[in-house]
């Protein structure tokens, strides 16, 4: 693999193109390798297949102060023996997971540069590289600028600072993710016959039952969680804002990524359900959506100002299911409400309803899993075969790749587009549904269901925009920039 060169140890340095170079200052472009340019997007770069003395080296040069790099093409020196005047602070956060899958060498490339050329030929023997991570925290600096005159010591070389360093776990596989199957629908390989086969273990560091633990009151990640994962780097002379981080998203939401994803299944997937085939590539710009279904107590405020309405049941033997008409349920989501008032409170806090294809990969990621939490049949990570919903959030053990509870049960969820058998004709960029029809779509699994195929992340069903239920609920969702 591509080696990280780390001045003043023993460690060799090897170029992007392969083989030991002389002790003379290496070549900053390998002949022939047009693809080892420093872009924006790869101002964030895995390091997930560094060696361990490398990464050993990098974590005890972190707690020294800010990291000077060299950084030119698909090479990183770093400079042990340059000194940065300013110190990194740890900011810890609740444990999130992150799956990144390489399919071609312009994704290869742009993720994890400076090992890329050692990694062309996992990439076209396996078919896909995967990582499997998850986050706790991440080393960062509040310094605005750093200029070249400030650093001290052996700088000559320097070009960027590293300003800052997610740290976590991580599993970095050649032939995707351990769970997946054929059925989930990846491509190459056969219905029913499990990547796991082909797995090969390129790098793993860190334990993730360690970071189990974490909590946003941290100080230090857990022990046993603390490999780092990711780098993000600033040229010299630049202010910290260039790295172009996304701002976090609105109190309440989750931030889903700019991307394609696979929707739906496949039509030979004998757990297809409820109309979800054909599978199908669909991109979507970056977008936010609430990280809980909307709670009764949020709903009252939109009643309370007048702009919703309060939740109804025509059918009089009814109306005590519903989450509203029980003082002690303020936790609980809000259900008994139709399409339009659904539509009304989310224009009330300032967003909308999620279009169908926003609250699919919300709930399944990019690696076309079955389930938020994965490929594993729903148990405890979901509130189902109970008598009445569960408070929003009792079960985080489900969350979605992004973070986002209860996609799987609690209650079903209203979302914009109208229902239509099957994904046809409906777009592969953005989509949006039919631009007319007599239902509107519904996703994900309720509180009465005992059925795994109903927690599919993929299962859809419809309902009357004027009929309201139990059993159906809705979360709020808006554009991202």
């Amino acid at each position: 693999m591509g080696r990280v060169h780390l001045v003043g140890l023993t460690a060799a340095v090897v170029s992007c193109s392969g083989g030991a170079l002389a002790p003379t200052p290496p070549s900053y472009e390998p002949e022939g390798q047009t693809k080892c340019t420093l872009t924006k997007s790869q101002s964030r770069p895995l390091i997930v297949e560094w060696p361990a003395p490398d990464r050993m080296a990098l974590e005890l040069q972190v707690q020294k102060g800010i990291v000077a790099v060299r950084y030119v093409g698909c090479e990183m020196e770093v400079l042990r023996r340059c000194r940065v005047p300013s110190a990194y602070r740890y900011i810890p956060s609740t444990p999130q997971n992150e799956q990144v899958t390489i399919t071609n060498e312009d994704e290869l490339y742009a993720t994890v540069p400076i090992g890329a050329a050692k990694l062309e030929g996992k990439l076209a023997a396996a078919g896909q590289l995967h990582v499997d991570m998850t986050l706790v925290g991440m080393y960062e600096t509040d310094a605005p600028l750093v200029r070249k005159d400030q650093l001290e010591g052996e700088c000559a070389q320097a070009t960027h600072v590293v300003t800052a360093l997610s740290v976590g776990a991580f599993e970095f596989v050649a032939g995707g993710s351990a769970e997946v199957s054929g059925g989930a629908g990846v491509p190459g390989v056969a219905a029913g016959a499990r990547s796991a086969a082909r797995r090969e273990v390129l790098n793993r560091a860190g334990e993730k039952a360690a970071c189990d633990g974490s909590s946003s009151t941290d100080h230090a990640p857990p022990f046993g969680c603390g490999a780092l994962l990711r780098v993000e780097v600033v040229p010299l002379g630049e202010p910290q804002e260039a790295a172009k981080r996304p701002p976090p998203p609105p109190p309440g939401m989750v931030r889903v990524h700019a991307g394609t994803f696979w929707m739906g299944c496949a039509e030979d997937d004998e757990q297809s359900l409820f109309n979800d085939t054909p599978r199908r590539e669909v991109h979507l710009d970056a977008f936010h959506i609430d990280k809980t279904e909307v709670t009764v107590d949020d709903y009252r405020k939109c009643v309370d100002a007048g702009r919703c309405k309060a939740p109804r049941v025509a059918d009089v033997d009814l109306p005590m299911r519903c989450t509203w008409m029980h003082s002690d349920r303020g936790r609980h989501p809000i259900d008994c409400v139709d399409w339009r008032q659904a539509q009304a409170y989310c224009s009330f806090v300032g967003k909308r309803l999620p279009t169908e294809a926003e609250w699919e990969k919300a709930a399944r990621g990019d690696d076309s899993r079955s389930y938020p939490w994965g490929n594993a049949e729903p148990e405890f990570q979901l509130c189902w075969k109970t008598h009445a919903s569960c408070p929003v959030g009792r079960y985080p053990v489900g969350a979605s790749p992004y973070g986002a509870l209860d996609m799987a049960g609690n209650l079903q969820e209203w979302v914009a587009d109208w229902y239509r058998d099957g994904y046809a004709n409906a777009g592969t960029r953005n989509p949006t549904g039919p631009a007319k029809g007599d239902s509107r779509v519904i996703r994900g699994g309720n509180w009465l269901n005992s059925d795994p195929l109903a927690a599919r992340t993929t299962t859809r069903d419809a309902a009357m925009p004027g009929s309201n239920s139990y059993f159906i609920g809705f979360r709020c969702a808006q554009s991202a920039k």
